[in-house]
């Protein structure tokens, strides 16, 4: 099995980016007991791997608790969402390159890959209107 958090979210008539926002939710507020709010952008993919920069908070306050990371997203051979994988604290470095192709690791071990701050504005445009999706579906990137 990976290393780091894993969760499996069962997520079958959602629309596709729902099931990403609470699989991603789920590993990155773990120990929160809430669902959040999630941003990401995908790095790169596979037919069965899906490498992201994540930033996700809890849905019950602006001013909640908060976490960003890389991680993996695996898919099953019939494409639904398993489960995600993030890298742990106390061996990061050996984590990222467990989990991301030599070609993403910089980018995983370098948040500046990610921009943090417009993805926490997203979330609090999300949350005044709970109806707007995360950016990456308003850009127009379609999901693996």
């Amino acid at each position: 099995p990976p290393v780091g958090a894993t969760e499996t979210v069962e997520v079958l008539s959602l629309p596709r980016w729902m099931g990403y926002e609470q699989t991603l939710s789920a590993v990155l507020l773990a120990g929160t007991g809430e669902e959040g709010f999630c941003e990401w952008d995908i790095l790169g993919h596979t037919d069965t791997e899906v490498y992201v920069w994540a930033l996700c908070q809890v849905r019950s306050s602006g001013d909640g608790a908060a976490s960003m990371a890389p991680a993996v997203i695996y898919l099953s051979a019939d494409g639904r969402i398993d489960r995600v994988a993030m890298p742990r604290e106390s061996s990061y470095l050996d984590d990222i390159k467990s989990l991301f192709p030599s070609d993403l690791q910089a980018c995983a071990m370098d948040n500046a890959c990610f921009d943090g701050p417009a993805a926490m504005q997203h979330i609090a445009l999300r949350r005044a209107d709970p109806s707007i999706p995360p950016a990456i579906i308003e850009q127009g990137v379609e999901l693996p």
